[in-house]
């Protein structure tokens, strides 16, 4: 019976050490956005994630939100594989191509959340996250430098190491003044996973162990 039990056991930490060495690389980003010449108008917060490379591979949370004096506006829209409110946290999947959280605000000073993201990538076109800031009275983001012309403030490429880019309001198109995300956090630096040696070396110490329990007659090597 000791014997089946520790080949279960070391078959069981082989799988995990493969698992853990396989997991996606991750990365925290702190983002902050002067607000206060929205205050008194009526915006929505968009946040979007593409599925760029066709595969259900990774998943962003949006959290910590601080509004600066202003809050949340009612209840969100949520499209596609996002979950959530952003007035405690929200979920964003790339389960469909398209997903996306939009909540309106009231504006204050400033508005600062957390982005915390995978960063699987099966090749070809990475997904991407994107932030907008929805003029509710028009019905289309607030006009900003991004070259895209999608108008985003920020936009995140989920590669193994990120690609971060933020951009301010375009005064060309709007006499709204936002200056570019103010970043922080690990940012475009990516967190990886411990690595497959150092699980690959947990695991044969797990071994070891184990095998030292056996020859003293431990039981509980059971």
């Amino acid at each position: 019976m000791r014997k089946l039990s520790f080949t279960r056991l070391r078959a069981w930490l082989v799988l995990l050490t493969i698992s853990c060495a396989a997991s996606s690389r991750a990365a925290t980003l702190q983002a902050s956005v002067q607000t206060s010449s929205l205050i008194g108008g009526s915006y929505s917060l968009i946040f979007d994630l593409i599925n760029g490379d066709g595969a259900p591979n990774n998943t962003v949370t949006l959290s910590s939100f601080q509004f600066g004096g202003g809050g949340v506006v009612g209840s969100p829209t949520l499209t596609g594989g996002a979950t959530g409110d952003l007035s405690s946290a929200g979920t964003l999947r790339d389960t469909t191509f398209f997903s996306e959280i939009l909540q309106g605000f009231s504006a204050g000073t400033v508005l600062s959340f957390q982005v915390d993201t995978t960063l699987a990538f099966g090749g070809g076109t990475p997904d991407s996250v994107t932030f907008f800031v929805l003029d509710n009275g028009t019905g289309l983001p607030v006009p900003t430098l991004d070259p895209s012309g999608a108008d985003s403030l920020m936009e995140i490429d989920l590669l193994p190491t990120p690609v971060v880019h933020a951009f301010g309001s375009d005064p060309s198109r709007t006499p709204l003044v936002i200056p570019p995300p103010m970043l922080g956090g690990s940012g475009g630096n990516a967190v990886p996973e411990p690595s497959a040696g150092a699980l690959i070396g947990s695991g044969i110490l797990g071994c070891y162990v184990l095998r030292r329990r056996r020859g003293r007659g431990d039981t509980n090597a059971q």
